[in-house]
C-alpha cells in the first residue's frame, strides 16, 4: 500500500465528555474549523486521539 495522506481527529476535543452539551453555532464553527486545520498540520495531527490514513493497494502482480 502506499500512504497518500493521514489526518489527526479530535486533536482539541478528545477530552471533551460525551455527554457535554453542543456549543453554541458560532462556536461550534469555530472549533471545527480548528479541528480540520490542526488534524492536516505537523505537530498537531501527531497527537490526535484517531488518525484517518488515504492509501491505495497496489495491484497485484
Amino acid at each position: 500500500m502506499t500512504r497518500l495522506a493521514w489526518y489527526g481527529v479530535r486533536v482539541f476535543t478528545d477530552t471533551a465528555a460525551d455527554d457535554a452539551p453542543v456549543p453554541a453555532p458560532e462556536r461550534l464553527a469555530a472549533l471545527l474549523s480548528c479541528e480540520e486545520r490542526a488534524g492536516r498540520t505537523d505537530p498537531y495531527r501527531a497527537v490526535a486521539a484517531l488518525l484517518h490514513v488515504i492509501a491505495r493497494r497496489h495491484p497485484e502482480r
